[in-house]
């Protein structure tokens, strides 16, 4: 259970210092504190495969931060999106463009 006086404090934050307390709460989890469901993993391999199979459909993490930032009018600082989150896109693990339907053959 959360203290209630630790929600009163992170509430009277400005959204700015929210948004990175949540970048620095995230990077203090490892692998194994997160939970991911077989559907989810079957979602992850399949992009990764997809990722493998078309290297050049990829967009690095500041291309895609660009775009998103020039779509969305936003400002997006590398803690409000979680450091370990902008390194796996930077590492090429995950991507943002929808996967390409696998097929079974």
């Amino acid at each position: 259970m959360i203290d209630e006086s630790l929600l009163a404090k992170v509430s009277s934050l400005s959204r700015a210092d929210r948004l990175e307390l949540i970048g620095v709460v995230w990077d203090t989890l490892s692998a194994d504190d997160l939970q991911v469901t077989d559907g989810e993993r079957a979602l992850l391999d399949a992009r990764l495969a997809d990722m493998e199979r078309n290297p050049d459909d990829q967009s690095p993490w500041p291309e895609v931060k660009a775009r998103l930032e020039q779509q969305r009018g936003i400002h997006l600082s590398t803690r409000s999106v979680g450091s370990n989150l902008a390194r796996r896109f930077n590492a090429g693990i995950m991507r943002i463009n929808q996967p390409r339907r696998v097929s079974d053959d």
